[in-house]
C-alpha cells in the first residue's frame, strides 16, 4: 500500500523497505499474487458477453472494456433510493455525457460497487478499471460476481 499511499510518511520509509534484503523475494510473492488476483478478475469479467477484460501482471488495476455498440442511453440498472435515482437520471441525462461513466454512475448507485470509467483516463474506449487489491478471496470473488450480473443485467436492458 505504500506505492498509493499520499501520506509523506509512508513515502518516506518506501526506501528503506526497497533496500531491505526480503524486499525482491516479498516483491516476487506479491506480485505472483496480483497476477493470480488479475487472472481470476479477468476470467470473471471476461466471461460476460459485450465486454472484455485481459489479466495484467503484477498491477494494481484491472481495466475491462465494452465492445463496440454494447453501451447506450437507455440502460439502467434498480436503484432503490429514490432520490439517488433522480440525480443519477439527471447527471446521465446530457447528451455529451460519455456512456461508461453513466454505466459507473448506475452501477455504484444500485450495488455499491465503484468502478472508475475509462473515459475519466481520457481513453476512446469506453469501459473502467478495477482494482485488484482486495486480499480476502471470498469477498473478491462475491463482488466481482455482483458486478458481472450488474453488467449483464445493465447490458440486457436496451
Amino acid at each position: 500500500m505504500l506505492e498509493v499511499c499520499a501520506a509523506s510518511l509512508p513515502q518516506a520509509a518506501a526506501p528503506l523497505i526497497y533496500e531491505s534484503p526480503q524486499y525482491a523475494r516479498w516483491l516476487k510473492t506479491y506480485t505472483a499474487e496480483l497476477e493470480k488476483i488479475s487472472n481470476e478478475i479477468a476470467g470473471r469479467l471476461g466471461s460476460v458477453p459485450g465486454l472484455k477484460a485481459r489479466p495484467i501482471q503484477g498491477a494494481f488495476y484491472l481495466t475491462a472494456l465494452f465492445e463496440k455498440g454494447t453501451l447506450n442511453r437507455r440502460q439502467t440498472l434498480p436503484i432503490a433510493n429514490e432520490r439517488a435515482a433522480e440525480i443519477i437520471r439527471a447527471e446521465t441525462a446530457r447528451p455529451d455525457f460519455p456512456l461508461d461513466k453513466r454505466f459507473a454512475y448506475y452501477l455504484l448507485a444500485s450495488t455499491g460497487i465503484c468502478v472508475v470509467p475509462a473515459s475519466d483516463f481520457s481513453s476512446p474506449f469506453p469501459g473502467f478499471r478495477v482494482t485488484t487489491l482486495d486480499r480476502d478471496p471470498a469477498h473478491r470473488r462475491k463482488t466481482y460476481r455482483r458486478l458481472a450480473l450488474a453488467i449483464r443485467d445493465y447490458l440486457e436492458l436496451n
